[in-house]
């Protein structure tokens, strides 16, 4: 076949034709292909293997084997294109070209060779990583596949000892991914991270993570007091165990029990005996000052001994001298109040 120029045959000529160059596997010009102003575009056309007579399969070469490929093209644009003309839809194969032979349009080639995977819709999938690390959207062919990125997420636990002191005061804490969801509910169907999947449109994938819990963290120490434990404020709050579930970056503070100290001793003798109090981390004591006997009730009753506090009352400790009642009381106030009830309403 010698090469003729298509403005001179039909329906080559025609304005609403599609008219189709043959290339050969190198993509070059086949040596048979027409030429002139009206070729649109090319395609494969040298030894295209394609039905034959009598059901059996052979290669043939000619612009006849290039144009099926334009025709599928058109065929796949007008289903995604219902509404377009045949101008519209011709429009779109010059458009996703390839340029072949001279720069731009040229007789030969038409507009190039049509790559139909650059007409394929671009997806855009979106991560929300709810609190991991920024992951940037990724624009992808439609039913190309992606694979799920593995973002990673912590929480800082900061140590305020309140008074206290720690070695280490802030420890940062994993949450572990615990899959990728299509939905802000997290429901459904589960994407694995480092997973790949087909994307067919737009998609935005939210993580879901397993918060971590506290952990093993340092007690302070404190010498004029014991430690009760973390809490989530300085005063009240709620104690953490290592067991206590962090969903955010938190400050814990230190509680704590703190050791009385002091001695109350009586301005003026008590039948002639000068009476103190001493009381310390492990509870309240009546300490004579002179001898061993202490009044207690009034005139005419006296015994001798030391009395320390158990289960909230004051018991005398049989570890020293016995001898005399026991004499109980609850708190400080009281025996605030009963030194000055024996010391005529006075105390230092």
């Amino acid at each position: 076949h010698v090469p003729v120029d298509t403005s001179t045959v039909c329906p080559a000529h025609l304005d609403n034709a599609i008219v189709v160059g043959a290339l050969n596997k190198d993509n070059s010009i086949a040596y048979f292909s027409n030429y002139g102003e009206s070729v649109d575009v090319a395609a494969p056309g040298v030894n295209i293997y394609s039905s034959y007579l009598n059901g059996e399969y052979k290669e043939m070469s000619g612009t006849s084997m290039a144009t099926p490929f334009i025709s599928a093209c058109c065929a796949m644009f007008k289903l995604a294109y219902p509404s377009y003309s045949p101008k519209e839809i011709e429009t779109l194969i010059k458009n996703y070209c390839i340029d072949l032979g001279k720069s731009g349009r040229d007789d030969y080639y038409g507009n190039g060779y049509i790559n139909m995977y650059n007409a394929i819709p671009d997806c855009t999938v979106k991560y929300i990583t709810n609190g991991g690390n920024t992951i940037s959207d990724v624009k992808i062919k439609n039913s190309d596949e992606v694979k799920l990125p593995e973002p990673t997420k912590s929480f800082t636990v900061t140590l305020n000892a309140n008074g206290g002191k720690v070695s280490t005061s802030s420890y940062r804490r994993e949450c572990e991914l615990e899959g990728w969801y299509n939905n802000s509910a997290l429901g459904g169907t589960r994407f694995n991270p480092g997973g790949s999947y087909t994307i067919i449109s737009d998609e935005t994938m939210y993580a879901k993570w397993d918060n971590p819990t506290l952990g093993a963290v340092e007690n302070p120490t404190r010498t004029d007091a014991t430690f009760l434990g973390w809490y989530s404020a300085q005063s009240g709050g709620t104690k953490y165990t290592s067991l206590t579930s962090i969903t955010a970056n938190t400050t814990l503070y230190a509680h704590w029990s703190v050791k009385k100290n002091g001695t109350i001793t009586t301005s003026k003798a008590i039948d002639n005996r000068q009476l103190t109090i001493s009381w310390s981390s492990s509870g309240y004591r009546y300490v004579p000052s002179t001898g061993a006997a202490v009044l207690c009730t009034g005139t005419g009753t006296s015994y001798s001994g030391e009395y320390i506090p158990t289960q909230g009352t004051w018991t005398k400790d049989t570890g020293l001298t016995s001898g005399g009642a026991v004499f109980e009381i609850s708190n400080l106030s009281s025996i605030r109040s009963y030194i000055k009830s024996l010391n005529n309403g006075t105390l230092t």
